[in-house]
């Protein structure tokens, strides 16, 4: 992780030009997790770069499943609630109860993009075509 020390800090600047694409490399670089998840978890207290955070932390898979209550408490306290049920798509069991929960959003982007990410985990690989397909039936009420 030899440009991770550098992200790392980079993180943690005030400057959201450089604190969110660092957010990004970490998730992409996805080594020492022990360092860099906390560090990514801590950063999604703060705006504007969040849903970089929150999408670097996915990128960790599993490894990262631990993160989720404190994402989930974050999330209380007024996060992007459709980034989050995308990144839970990647995190593992963990956020099935959250997806689940999410399905009745009143917001149908957060509703469809849980939809979707409960799809990843049941079907690791498969991209899930939520919303786009239609059933026989709905066609014929057109």
């Amino acid at each position: 992780m030899q440009d991770g020390p550098r992200r790392l800090a980079q993180l943690k600047e005030e400057v959201c030009s450089a604190a969110g694409p660092a957010a990004e490399a970490l998730g992409k670089i996805r080594s020492r997790a022990d360092i860099a998840i906390p560090a990514l978890v801590e950063a999604t207290t703060r705006e504007y770069i969040d849903d970089d955070a929150i999408l670097a932390i996915a990128q960790f898979g599993t490894e990262a499943e631990a993160a989720v209550p404190r994402i989930l408490g974050m999330l209380k306290k007024g996060g992007n609630k459709w980034r989050t049920a995308e990144a839970f798509g990647k995190l593992g069991s963990a956020t099935i109860p959250y997806l689940l929960n999410a399905l009745d959003d009143p917001d149908p982007v957060v509703s469809m993009v849980a939809s979707r990410s409960l799809g990843e985990l049941a079907h690791p690989g498969m991209e899930a075509d939520v919303g786009v397909t239609t059933s026989a039936h709905d066609q014929e009420e057109r």
